[in-house]
């Protein structure tokens, strides 16, 4: 049976022009022979392709190269060499002028390594771009989705303390208000129940007063004791009565001053109580005889702009539902969804600049909160604006601000920035596993790579901060090439 296999193999060697033929021979051995002659000889063809492929490198003849060959061996074929640099070369261009605040250029130290390719029209061959390394102003941004809020201590919702009918509008959608003007008054049975019971509460007060004070003046034995208990018990039970029925009028939203009230002549006192919480502007365009003295005004608490009404004259009106709502446009919250990534870069204090169309503002962060999104996985933070005021051509106010509720736009925040960074196109910088490499033309023929420390990094361009020097040339377009030169050559340098 061998001596059979051995005429039948030699007929497999020479007789084999292409895959046919040998896809051929081996369907006759595997019919002939069996499975494990069939193995065998596999395993034969596969022993026979891994000595070739370690001969020759693993590399086809030219003829049969890929055209999509990785570029950096197609360059190795172009003769591109990384040597040693000798002692005598390695001083560096020390006296190049610097960037502000940039360190000299590191010297190449003996031992160093420099690209060479063997002629300078080589270089533009391949495609590599140089340019200097220049200062520019850069500044490393986050940008995340935001929105305008108006600022809640600055934004009301306002209602009535007690039912009754709109008696009067003083203030209309868009009108512009200041802390304590009147909106609107309420006409409220209710109130006028309490302002009586404050006038009988300061009469009763009054009546017990002038009993006890002469009391006190009559020599001891005149008056029984218990008389005087009794008037002075009765004095403090008015003044009780006194002090509940001015707290009615303080939960109806119109403190009132007792003391004074107490000592103010009757006609006056009814005056104060009648109209109490309403400014003198008012009531003196009001007829004192056939005026209500259930006015219950309701009145605003900030500086602002009307931005909501629901109400009309005669309008029966209750607690608990929204008839005015105003905003104090002058400031704003600009809310940022910051992705969870770009959250620990963020601190308190940074600058913050807000754009939605041609709407634009600027401010700092002042809040960022501890939690995470669960549905968008992004994190809330903060930033107070003022408000720009939009002006005329002439520079005239048009009562009209920038920004709106609601409207959605981009918040970019701005956490490292130099206006004279030494920098370098973002693409000259290479990783080669250790740091960042940056290739420095030597000559027309040669590169060098350096070592260089970055700073301020955005898409466009990369700070330098350590190792090279303003105007040195740095291969740009085509850098990776030079990384590949310098990766084969460390590969096959490597036991």
């Amino acid at each position: 049976m061998c001596e059979r296999f051995g005429r039948t193999g030699s007929v497999f060697v020479f007789g084999a022009r292409n895959m046919s033929t040998l896809r051929a021979h081996l369907a006759a051995l595997r019919a002939r022979f069996g499975k494990q002659v069939f193995q065998l000889s596999v395993i034969a063809v596969l022993g026979g392709t891994m000595l070739w492929g370690h001969k020759n490198h693993w590399q086809l003849s030219s003829a049969h190269a890929d055209t999509n060959h990785d570029a950096a061996t197609a360059h190795a074929d172009q003769g591109a060499k990384v040597v040693k640099v000798p002692a005598a070369a390695a001083e560096s261009s020390k006296d190049a002028p610097l960037a502000d605040g940039a360190a000299p250029a590191a010297k190449a130290a003996p031992g160093s390594v420099r690209i060479q390719f063997p002629e300078a029209k080589s270089i533009a061959d391949l495609g590599i771009t140089i340019e200097g390394a220049k200062q520019r102003p850069l500044a490393r941004k986050v940008d995340a989705p935001a929105n305008v809020v108006y600022e809640p201590s600055r934004h009301a919702q306002l209602s009535v303390r007690v039912s009754g009918t709109v008696w009067r509008i003083e203030k209309h959608l868009g009108e512009e208000i200041h802390a304590g003007e009147v909106l609107a008054i309420i006409d409220s049975p209710a109130l006028g129940e309490a302002k009586a019971d404050f006038l009988h509460s300061i009469a009763d007060v009054q009546l017990t007063q002038a009993v006890y004070s002469p009391l006190q003046s009559f020599a001891k034995g005149e008056v029984s004791g218990r008389q005087v208990r009794t008037a002075e018990t009765e004095l403090r039970k008015a003044k009780v009565d006194l002090f509940n029925a001015s707290q009615a009028l303080v939960s109806f939203g119109l403190p009132i001053d007792m003391e004074e009230c107490q000592g103010l002549p009757e006609v006056e006192l009814q005056k104060r109580v009648k109209f109490l919480g309403l400014p003198e502007t008012l009531v003196t365009r009001f007829n004192p005889d056939s005026t209500s003295a259930s006015l219950l005004p309701i009145h605003a608490p900030f500086d602002g702009l009307v931005i909501g009404r629901d109400l009309s004259i005669g309008e029966v009106v209750s607690p608990g539902q929204t008839y005015f709502e105003i905003a104090d446009v002058r400031r704003m919250w600009i809310l940022l969804n910051v992705r969870e990534q770009d959250s620990d870069n963020l601190e308190i204090g940074q600058s913050v600049s807000f754009t939605a169309g041609s709407a634009s503002a600027t401010g700092k962060i002042s809040w960022m909160s501890t939690a995470v999104d669960p549905k968008t996985r992004t994190v809330e933070v903060r930033c107070e604006v003022e408000n720009p005021e939009i002006l005329k051509p002439n520079g005239e106010s048009t009562g009209k601000r920038v920004l709106r509720a609601n409207l959605f736009g981009v918040g970019t925040v701005e956490l490292a920035s130099n206006p004279a960074a030494l920098s370098v196109p973002t693409k000259a910088v290479q990783w080669d596993g250790e740091g960042h490499v940056v290739f420095v033309k030597v000559d027309d023929q040669s590169f060098e790579p350096r070592r260089v420390r970055l700073g301020i990094v955005t898409d466009e361009f990369s700070e330098i901060v350590e190792n090279l020097v303003i105007d040195e040339p740095v291969a740009v377009d085509g850098s990776h090439i030079l990384k590949a030169e310098l990766t084969r050559s460390a590969m096959s340098s490597s036991p």
